[in-house]
């Protein structure tokens, strides 16, 4: 059974670790702390732990229609869960990283098209 749950306590130091174990798919590449992320915690709206049965499998967040945080699982990818939670959420925007072939045929194959690339130097 597939769920989105609002972000817990519980959960603060699981998302962490996820997001820096993959952080290079992230356009904030830095590794974040404990206490950064408890920070961002008291901070944080519409975050969302992505459930299968028992089992924490990834993350998203909305925020003005824009979708953000997506992580999942390498073993729970290519199961429809990023689709089912954008129906869910009704994100149509997000922001990646160019060179996120991943991320890019997967969104693409789900109907989002290109429509800025940012520059920094």
């Amino acid at each position: 059974m597939f769920k989105l749950i609002p972000i817990t306590k519980k959960d603060i130091e699981w998302a962490r670790k996820l997001r820096n174990t993959n952080r290079q798919y992230f356009i904030n590449q830095r590794t974040i702390t404990r206490k950064q992320q408890e920070e961002w915690f008291k901070s944080v709206k519409n975050f969302f732990i992505i459930w299968v049965g028992n089992k924490r499998v990834g993350t998203i967040s909305i925020n003005d229609g824009e979708i953000g945080n997506v992580f999942i699982i390498e073993e729970y990818r290519g199961q429809g869960i990023f689709k089912k939670a954008t129906e869910l959420l009704g994100g149509t925007r997000l922001e990646i990283r160019a060179n996120n072939k991943h991320a890019l045929r997967v969104y693409k194959k789900l109907g989002f098209k290109i429509i800025s690339y940012k520059m920094a130097k």
